[in-house]
């Protein structure tokens, strides 16, 4: 966990006076957390990144009544910051996540809205060209695709639906990845997926 002092508090951010938000921590660096997964990003090098949160509210998915339980994120930033191995192997990733939801079968889908965040974790997992004070940045990233996943889970026993919601397409993406499957994974869908509109379901 990122960050274990903010979610005790319930909050996004650091515990700290300052309330520093980690994910957009890659170019400052204010806080000791984003120096060490810093770090740790430039000595594991990994190839691939999946980032899990949780939404505060469930949208609804445009053109249904109802409650959007999980968004995909393929892009912190846009393509056209992305190598084109980058942006294809996000949306593969996207759509591996998105198959193995779909065949679990109960939750609402939806595509994260469209970000261009520089200074987020991911984006710089894919960008590179930041470091801490006192280290060199890394200018040739690793790393060929990173996506995250928004997370809701309403009803009863929402705390196994929670934990489904993360574990299914996560346990999805890192099987295509280790029997090879991710890099022929059919992306055509990836342009459908529909967005979410903020406000409680039914209005």
């Amino acid at each position: 966990m990122y960050n274990p002092d903010g979610a005790e508090a319930n909050i996004r951010q650091s515990t700290t006076p300052a309330r520093i938000d980690l994910n957009r921590d890659w170019e400052n660096f204010a806080q000791p957390e984003s120096v060490a997964f810093w770090r740790l990003w430039r000595d594991t090098a990994p190839e691939l990144a999946l980032d899990l949160h949780h939404m505060s509210q469930a949208p609804v998915v445009n053109g249904t009544n109802e409650l959007n339980q999980f968004q995909i994120g393929a892009r912190s930033i846009a393509p056209s910051r992305m190598t084109d191995e980058q942006w294809l192997t996000n949306r593969q990733m996207a759509m591996v996540s998105v198959d193995a939801l779909e065949r679990y079968g109960v939750a609402n889908i939806a595509h994260y809205p469209l970000i261009d965040i520089t200074n987020a974790a991911l984006s710089r997992m894919l960008m590179g060209g930041t470091a801490p004070a006192g280290e060199q940045p890394v200018m040739q990233t690793p790393t060929k695709g990173a996506i995250f996943y928004e997370v809701r889970s309403v009803g009863q026993k929402s705390n196994g639906q929670l934990e489904n919601l993360f574990r299914i397409p996560t346990m999805a993406v890192l099987t295509a990845a280790a029997d090879g499957s991710l890099a022929t994974h059919d992306i055509s869908g990836y342009a459908d997926l529909p967005f979410a509109s903020q406000g409680p379901c039914g209005v």
